[in-house]
């Protein structure tokens, strides 16, 4: 059995033991999946929910610093350890290892990266949140395939922003993620308006064909790293996740 075969099957068997993985992706950078993969673990975790959040996105790792994490990864000889937002919340990311080094990674080392990253991180959760690479990458085909091959109950959460740009991306990504056989949980439209006093200002209007069903739309808070943080989330944005949440919860 080569190396390769011998990390899939442990990543395999951690994968199957999960209650769920929701993956959380985009077609295209820049629209606030990983601020969204966050919210919902903070979220998730007040509620009493175990979550592991798994920051994959491998240039952009923006987590930690959503978080305000700044934590070197203990490794034992159990493997990696994941650092503990608090007791029902634990975070993994590239981030931890390099730091604020740059990670120029090509082709095959990135699949070598993500699946050593699984294979020797030791998370309790039962609950993990995927905060997938952006667009349609060759290291989104290896998560999929890996938490496919786990059996283990599944679902892609898909972000967008109301830009015509994203328009066409988002069609082609949930495209792509139907003609794989992947279940899409929804699609939610982040920055879709602002509050300015008591009036409501619509920062685009995305139109989509009625086969892509929005789950939720979220409004643009000016200074959100800020609010994340402190672990804070705005009480607007909360009213814009209550549909999110109400989907998610019965599947975690």
């Amino acid at each position: 059995m080569s190396m390769s075969d011998f990390r899939e099957e442990v990543i395999i068997d951690k994968l199957s033991r999960c209650n769920y993985v929701l993956m959380v992706g985009a077609g295209k950078g820049g629209v606030g999946k990983s601020v969204i993969s966050t919210l919902l673990a903070l979220k998730l975790s007040s509620m009493r929910k175990e979550i592991f959040l798994l920051d994959l996105d491998l240039h952009g790792s923006s987590i930690p610093s959503l978080l305000g994490i700044n934590y070197v990864v203990k490794e034992s000889e159990k493997g990696f350890k994941p650092y503990e937002y608090n007791n029902r919340l634990e975070v993994m990311s590239l981030k931890f290892f390099i730091e604020d080094k740059p990670a120029p990674l090509r082709g095959h080392y990135k699949d070598y990266v993500i699946k050593e990253i699984l294979t020797l991180t030791n998370w309790k959760s039962k609950n993990v949140i995927i905060d997938l690479p952006p667009g349609f990458s060759n290291e989104l085909l290896t998560i999929i395939k890996l938490v496919r091959k786990a059996n283990v109950k599944r679902g892609h959460l898909v972000i967008t922003n109301p830009s015509i740009i994203s328009a066409e991306v988002v069609k082609k990504y949930m495209t792509l993620l139907k003609e794989l056989g992947e279940e899409i949980i929804g699609l939610v439209i982040n920055m879709a308006y602002m509050k300015y006093g008591n009036a409501v200002i619509r920062l685009g209007e995305l139109r989509l064909g009625k086969e892509f069903q929005v789950l939720a739309e979220l409004p643009y808070i000016p200074g959100i790293d800020n609010y994340l943080m402190r672990g804070v989330i705005p009480k607007e944005l909360d009213k814009g996740l209550k549909p999110l949440i109400s989907k998610i919860v019965p599947l975690f």
